[in-house]
């Protein structure tokens, strides 16, 4: 009896038991086994197991763009996150496309990309809006009298394209932007950039705002005021779709000041100015010092001239679940990912060059050099962040000699995107191809055999190994 010949609902509880990829490549084994697998994929409950058994903790929010997992939401596309994630896999191809935007007004100090567009925040508080894949600019609207310092996407109905005025997608409805006039503004993606009205400016802080940070329907700004604020998102639809913003807490920061902050579920993380994590603690409204990242650093001390000297912080980067990415003014950056594990890795050794830019999203690390150039790093899970080979980063690229200052990526339907950015121009990079060492079909039919015997009832074995039929045939 061939194991294409069985009953479709023994191969529905064979196939079940697959992993999601081997799940999807299985229906190309035969007519049959494509036409049961094509009714499966339809079940999202599946899709939705496949991604919380294979999908480490933490990266299937960092793949959702910062929200908590939505096990309970019947609308929730769980095939399209399941792709979205493996296909992060994609930077290890030899396929890609390049862009190369030139800018021509002033310096860029942040980037985002969503969906088919790219906003660069200025040095002159000018909110510019580029084609992905033409490299044309869209728009261009000043929004903040002075510098933009930090920009956070906005997606509260998880939809996965927006269409506004213009005919390409946007993956975000609101842009969130801070600056160093103090002042905090909220606008939609949708329309033209600040023309709309039901853009919403907040004024909460006295000096200026250096960091915003988003997880669900929450963000978190923090100022040289030495405050925090965190506030909710809520979209209501009387009369009109719109969006309403509420300020849940002004929290003081500790007394040494915080230089920059980390936001995951309900946790604020920030360091301070005396290199210590602290962990905001909402219960007793006071900021808690986690002494182990103090001892850590203490371990990176080096002798010179008979003296040691501590440390110096010179820029941080927190990520999911307080995921710590620190760089010393010896040239050295160091990973922290929990309490108990760190790694230190010596730059200059290893990529002889400072870096500037880095984002952590999903199964990609992303490090922009001063030397221009990007390096990225394909992380399956957050302890593979102690295992970098620098000297042999997934994907590398020169953009040009200038320092990269903005990094961001971008997981979509089709393929990863990463975009870096200089000063004064801006790359691209689209990964369009599957890899070679995806599994092949073979592979799949042989795990499937196996589980086929795993499966299968005793009783029928028996009853098969007595007449001698099983003879498995393949069909590729």
């Amino acid at each position: 009896m061939s194991i294409c010949r069985l009953p479709a609902e023994v191969l529905e509880v064979i196939f079940q038991n697959l992993d999601g990829w081997s799940f999807s490549r299985a229906k190309e084994v035969c007519k049959c086994w494509c036409d049961v697998i094509k009714t499966m994929q339809k079940n999202q409950r599946l899709w939705q197991k496949f991604c919380v058994l294979e999908i480490p903790e933490g990266v299937i929010e960092d793949v959702l763009s910062f929200k908590s997992i939505p096990f309970g939401n019947l609308i929730m596309d769980w095939s399209a996150l399941y792709k979205k994630w493996y296909r992060g896999r994609m930077i290890k191809g030899k396929h890609f496309h390049i862009k190369n935007i030139q800018y021509r007004l002033n310096p860029v100090i942040c980037m985002k990309i969503s969906g088919s567009w790219i906003i660069a925040g200025h040095s002159n508080g000018f909110l510019s809006v580029w084609n992905l894949h033409t490299g044309e600019l869209s728009q261009k609207r000043r929004c903040h009298l002075k510098m933009v310092t930090d920009m956070a996407l906005v997606d509260l109905l998880n939809l996965g394209s927006y269409y506004g005025s213009e005919n390409l997608p946007w993956a975000h409805h609101h842009i969130i932007t801070v600056s160093k006039d103090t002042c905090i503004r909220i606008m939609s993606l949708l329309e033209h950039i600040g023309s709309s009205e039901s853009e919403i400016v907040l004024n909460k802080h006295g000096d200026v705002i250096y960091s915003v940070r988003i997880f669900g329907k929450q963000f978190v700004v923090g100022s040289r005021d030495n405050t925090v604020t965190l506030w909710h998102l809520e979209l209501k639809r009387n009369p009109v779709l719109h969006l309403e913003v509420t300020l849940l807490q002004t929290i003081i920061g500790p007394a040494d000041m915080l230089l920059g902050l980390g936001f995951w579920y309900n946790t604020i993380y920030c360091i301070s100015q005396a290199d210590r994590l602290r962990i905001h603690d909402f219960e007793r409204d006071k900021w808690v010092e986690q002494r182990y990242f103090k001892s850590r650093l203490s371990k990176g001390i080096e002798e010179v001239k008979g003296l040691f000297n501590w440390p110096v912080i010179t820029s941080y980067f927190a990520f999911r679940d307080q995921i710590i990415i620190m760089f010393t003014a010896s040239g050295k950056m160091v990973i922290s990912i929990n309490e108990n594990s760190y790694k230190v890795y010596n730059l200059m050794n290893t990529l002889e060059s400072l870096v500037v830019g880095v984002a952590l999203q999903g199964t990609i690390l992303a490090l922009g050099g001063e030397n221009g150039r990007l390096y990225l790093y394909y992380v399956p899970d957050s302890k593979s962040l102690l295992e970098l080979d620098l000297r042999n980063p997934t994907f590398q690229y020169t953009l040009s000699e200038a320092s990269i200052v903005s990094v961001d990526i971008l997981y979509d339907y089709d393929s990863p995107t990463v975009v870096a950015s200089t000063n004064e121009r801006s790359l691209n990079i689209l990964f369009d191809e599957i890899p070679e060492f995806y599994i092949s079909i073979q592979d799949t039919q042989d795990q499937i055999e196996f589980l086929y015997h795993k499966t299968i009832s005793s009783e029928i074995k028996e009853k098969q190994l007595a007449i001698n039929m099983y003879q498995p045939m393949w069909t590729t």
